[in-house]
C-alpha cells in the first residue's frame, strides 16, 4: 500500500511542476488520497449550480 501511495505522491509532484508552470492537470483517485482532495473540492457551492431552470 505504502508503495502505491508514493507512486500517485510522484506522480502528484510532477502534475504540480506543470501546473507551476501555467499547465491544466486533473487527479486520479489515488493522487486525490495522498493529499485528502475529494470530489466536493471540485463542486461549485450549491447556489452557483445550474438546474436549468
Amino acid at each position: 500500500m505504502k508503495q502505491h501511495l508514493k507512486k500517485a505522491q510522484q506522480s502528484l509532484e510532477n502534475k504540480l511542476n506543470h501546473l507551476s508552470e501555467g499547465g491544466t492537470i486533473s487527479l486520479t483517485l489515488d493522487e486525490a488520497a495522498v493529499y485528502g482532495v475529494d470530489q466536493s473540492d471540485f463542486l461549485p457551492a450549491e447556489e452557483e449550480v445550474d438546474d436549468g431552470r
